[in-house]
């Protein structure tokens, strides 16, 4: 295990105030081999991170952004002092030369209104970098919008594309003090992605996301509702994905399937921390693809035999490797699942695959508090 210091800065470019960190592994890694890591830096006024590349010459750092191995779109050359000081400059393209004066973050001189956030209190202890980017957070209304007779208010981050939304009055104020909570946390999740999330291949745009959000149920006591993610974060290939949810709307719980479904005793459901993954995934693996694969047999949505020169999609669908981690959503009529397949046949991603609750009802959890919806 190599020993690294992480560096969280802030300073200023110029007249810009600005926010740095880099991870240094100078102390153990021979001589020859990369040692500064992780470079990324945003201004207080658009809180976008611009990645670097980074390299140290004793307490000379240097973090550049590379075009070609010639040219750089700008540089960074900073000389730290004994007190952890860096000064130095920045030049541009142009070649343009500002001086760069950057220090140690200390978050007790930050206000941050979002400190009830959990996500934003976790971040004061373990990242100030991105714990002062979230006390610059601006959030916006934008629109209205009712589903099943509900109101709901939707959101935005002004410094980014992210947007999110909340329950409105409509509901019960009892549901609003639990619900809403948890869905600032998306909130900031999201926006915190978005801000995050940027590409060395063009420098320019510098990377971003896509977002879509679906709304599948609600009634008094569940909610479910997906979001939908495009993105460009780095590297040739753009990907997606969708993250689903399912709320009561009575404590703020995000169920998760195998809090919904059990396909043996064997069931594990899994922790934050992941350290139960490798059960989590047995369990997955041995039961879950497979009954579902069973199901889907059964209900005629796949087919078995199916040559991939006739369908690639639908002979996907017959591998117990498409339904280990499924997308799910909770409908009115059913559980609607899509395959997690590899990047050569994302396209098959699309498609999902919809089981009535009362085929899923013989696997229904005994503990699940609520009973699947009767369809007409």
């Amino acid at each position: 295990m190599f020993a690294m210091d992480s560096y969280h800065l802030e300073g200023t470019l110029g007249k810009s105030t600005i926010y740095m960190q880099f991870d240094d592994y100078t102390k153990d890694y021979p001589k020859d081999e990369p040692r500064i890591t992780d470079v990324r830096y945003f201004y207080a006024s658009s809180l976008k991170d611009i990645p670097m590349e980074g390299k140290r010459e004793g307490m000379k750092f240097t973090f550049y952004f590379d075009l070609d191995g010639q040219t750089f779109k700008e540089k960074f050359v900073l000389t730290k002092d004994q007190s952890g000081k860096f000064t130095g400059t920045w030049t541009g393209i142009n070649g343009k030369q500002f001086p760069v004066i950057l220090h140690k973050i200390n978050v007790e001189t930050i206000t941050n209104k979002y400190d009830h956030v959990k996500s934003v209190k976790q971040l004061k202890k373990s990242n100030p970098f991105e714990y002062v980017r979230t006390s610059k957070f601006s959030f916006v209304t934008d629109s209205a919008s009712n589903f099943e007779g509900q109101q709901f208010r939707w959101i935005s981050e002004v410094h980014s594309y992210a947007y999110g939304f909340y329950l409105d009055s409509t509901f019960s104020i009892k549901t609003l003090q639990i619900v809403n909570p948890v869905l600032e946390e998306i909130l900031f999740e999201e926006s915190m992605n978005e801000l995050t999330c940027t590409s060395d291949w063009e420098y320019n745009t510098g990377g971003g996301i896509e977002m879509s959000v679906d709304f599948h149920y609600l009634d008094q006591n569940l909610f479910s509702f997906s979001i939908f993610h495009y993105w460009s974060c780095g590297g040739p290939h753009d990907d997606f994905g969708k993250s689903c949810y399912l709320l009561d709307l009575n404590n703020g719980k995000n169920y998760s399937l195998e809090e919904i479904l059990s396909f043996d005793s064997s069931i594990v459901i899994y922790d934050e921390e992941g350290t139960n993954f490798q059960a989590f995934s047995d369990y997955r693996s041995n039961f879950l693809a497979p009954h579902l694969i069973q199901l889907l047999l059964d209900q005629l949505l796949i087919y078995p035999d199916v040559s991939e020169e006739e369908d690639l999609c639908m002979n996907l669908c017959n591998l117990p490797e498409s339904w280990t981690y499924p997308d799910w959503e909770f409908t009115k009529e059913g559980i609607s699942f899509g395959p997690s397949v590899a990047r050569y046949a994302r396209v098959c991603e699309t498609d999902s695959y919809l089981l009535p609750f009362s085929v899923l009802e013989k696997w229904k959890v005994g503990t699940f508090p609520y009973a699947f919806p009767v369809t007409p």
